[in-house]
């Protein structure tokens, strides 16, 4: 079920949004079991003497989304919470030269068992939608009870919708994924209590306990040199300087902070920010060793500038005749969809009038009232571009009926067939009522062609000459004129 099969479905989001906030307290951070095979490869072949080669290559890695929904608590997917969190993502390993695109449209899932799943049934998911060539990210309401995990065995990611949008958590199992432990690796499922020495827990963690003084930083804890002790494998808030408040002591009796600026580490969502320079070399070689069918030289589509749609070019400054709802924008470069909220609020709080995607600049509404004033803002985006943020919010008001506007008059006008093909002639049915003439309109207001007829009953107008798009016929008689819009497709 792809996303554009859900075009205009409106949704409380706010709501959701805070329900799933709320849910992101209860869960475990992450699910991702400690023994990743692709880390032991990567620290054996470094142990026999190999050495990996360093470039700043950017390396472009294809995700595929799919949103999970509950059978009666389906709503349709927030395409902005995806691109927020796709966006955190590449924010986050623009330093390692790796970079994700959307391999295609987000997928949508409707199963209660995979909404909210033990580890049993998210590699039932996993394995039953699992697509080759692109990371595959579950969406879901409660993946095994916890903000997110990658599973080894299915080789893919599930995340909580409530860890999602600009959390660190995508950015923490992408880098399990690319084969990084935790920081604190070995110490997963124990407690450590501020100021105990950590020699006092050697006998129930797995790895050696690492030093401060880096003696045994390539043995012990998660192999890395560059990534500071770290015992804390809870959450845990950081300090302004990004470091634990609590103090931890080494087996020598060192005392540290943990450093809570690795993505790797439990720190809370606002004090991850990077990854060290020994995390991004692992993670560029599994990519370009054991990955290699997921990196591409270059992403398949150009990125969007920086670019904000300001004004409507249909209607501009004139009221939407109610009876023909549309509104149209400025092409931006080298987006491919347009995300599109409608709302009687300025603030887009509350229920949505219209939420959805298009890939045309030119978007019906329905169900608008006449004299009520609306607001609209659009988010282009493409496969390779997710941050480049809302346009400015755009006022347009519905007509009132008047001498000038009488859509009431041509009620009894049948029109068919509305989405036609080229070369499909459109046939219009006065049934009685006087038309004089008919033009034919471009979103943006240009005449395409002005046909005078004579009273007939059945008007034909040929579309031989349109190119595919969205039209605006305007039904003409000595009192008045009404709107219809019709879709020309190729």
């Amino acid at each position: 079920m792809k996303l554009f099969s859900h075009r205009g479905i409106v949704y409380g989001w706010a709501l959701l949004w805070i329900a799933q906030s709320s849910i992101a307290q209860q869960l475990n951070y992450c699910g991702t079991p400690p023994d990743l095979p692709h880390w032991r490869w990567y620290m054996q072949h470094r142990e026999t003497g190999v050495e990996f080669r360093e470039d700043t290559t950017t390396l472009y890695v294809p995700v595929m989304i799919f949103s999970v929904f509950k059978e009666n608590d389906y709503v349709s997917t927030n395409i902005h919470f995806i691109l927020r969190t796709l966006a955190r993502a590449n924010s986050d390993f623009r330093r390692a030269n790796i970079q994700f695109y959307l391999f295609e449209e987000p997928d949508y899932l409707i199963n209660d068992r995979w909404f909210s799943h033990d580890y049993y049934g998210g590699q039932e998911m996993m394995e039953a939608n699992n697509i080759d060539g692109a990371i595959n990210i579950y969406f879901v309401g409660s993946p095994a009870g916890n903000c997110g995990y990658y599973s080894p065995t299915a080789d893919a990611i599930a995340m909580a919708y409530a860890c999602g949008g600009h959390s660190a958590t995508i950015s923490h199992e992408l880098g399990h994924f690319l084969s990084l432990p935790h920081t604190f690796f070995g110490w997963e499922g124990t407690e450590y209590f501020p100021n105990s020495k950590a020699s006092n827990y050697s006998h129930v963690v797995f790895r050696p306990i690492e030093t401060v003084d880096g003696s045994n930083c390539q043995e012990a804890g998660d192999g890395f040199c560059d990534t500071s002790p770290d015992y804390l494998s809870y959450r845990w808030t950081c300090n302004r300087d990004s470091m634990s408040s609590i103090s931890l002591t080494d087996p020598n009796g060192a005392q540290f902070h943990a450093d809570g600026r690795n993505i790797m580490s439990y720190a809370n969502d606002y004090c991850p920010t990077m990854f060290s320079k020994e995390q991004i070399q692992a993670m560029r070689t599994n990519l370009t060793q054991l990955r290699s069918e997921l990196v591409h030289e270059r992403p398949p589509q150009q990125p969007i500038p920086p670019t904000k749609i300001s004004t409507l070019l249909f209607p501009y400054g004139h009221p939407v005749p109610p009876d023909t709802p549309v509104i149209a924008w400025n092409t931006v470069p080298n987006a491919t969809y347009y995300y599109v909220q409608v709302s009687r609020r300025r603030s887009f709080n509350g229920p949505l009038v219209l939420d959805t995607i298009t890939s045309d600049t030119a978007l019906w509404i329905p169900g608008l009232r006449s004299g009520n004033t609306y607001y609209v803002r659009i988010y282009p985006y493409n496969l390779v571009t997710f941050d480049n943020g809302w346009s400015e919010r755009m006022k347009f008001q519905t007509a009132t009926t008047s001498s000038t506007f009488t859509a009431a008059r041509h009620d009894g006008i049948t029109l068919y067939p509305t989405c036609v093909r080229r070369g499909t002639p459109i046939t219009i049915h006065t049934n009685g009522q006087i038309v004089d003439a008919v033009s034919i309109l471009s979103l943006y207001g240009k005449a395409v062609d002005y046909i005078k007829v004579k009273p007939l009953e059945v008007i034909t107008l040929p579309t031989d000459a349109l190119v595919p798009g969205t039209y605006i016929l305007q039904l003409y008689d000595r009192r008045g004129i009404s709107h219809r819009a019709v879709f020309v497709v190729q």
